[in-house]
């Protein structure tokens, strides 16, 4: 792979659990297939977060002012998605809020992304497996 972003922090990327808080709640894991997002009858997804840009931690008030402001940005644009977290299965580091937003092209969420100025995003498309986007 051809990216700025530590080899160990691809690493832990995908190794991650995807949490999505649906009903019920369930886990996606890059490369492997989740039916669980069949079920919420989008054509594709993406799952991104707002916190700690390029992957530099920040203090915990931050990276919620910042979930808000993703939040309103998403309410605003009239896109649906559920609330989740990107955990460490290992417990490394802190789970992340994001959002799991549906409907959401891979060109827009690759921008959403860079505008949020993320490493990577995760997104699915029909065939129902997270795949993980490095996005520099």
């Amino acid at each position: 792979m051809d990216t700025a972003i530590p080899p160990e922090t691809v690493a832990a990327y995908l190794a991650a659990d995807f949490i999505v808080d649906a009903d019920p709640s369930f886990v996606m894991h890059i490369g492997q297939r989740c039916d669980a997002i069949a079920a919420l009858g989008a054509s594709c997804c993406a799952f991104i977060t707002a916190c700690n840009p390029l992957g530099e931690p920040a203090d915990a008030a931050i990276n919620e002012q910042r979930q808000a402001a993703f939040a309103q940005t998403l309410t605003e644009r009239g896109l649906t998605y559920r609330t989740g977290a990107g955990c460490d299965p290992k417990e490394e580091w802190p789970c992340e809020p994001s959002f799991l937003i549906l409907d959401l092209p891979l060109a827009e969420a690759k921008t959403m992304g860079q505008t949020l100025k993320q490493n990577a995003i995760v997104w699915c498309g029909a065939d129902l497996v997270p795949q993980l986007i490095l996005l520099r």
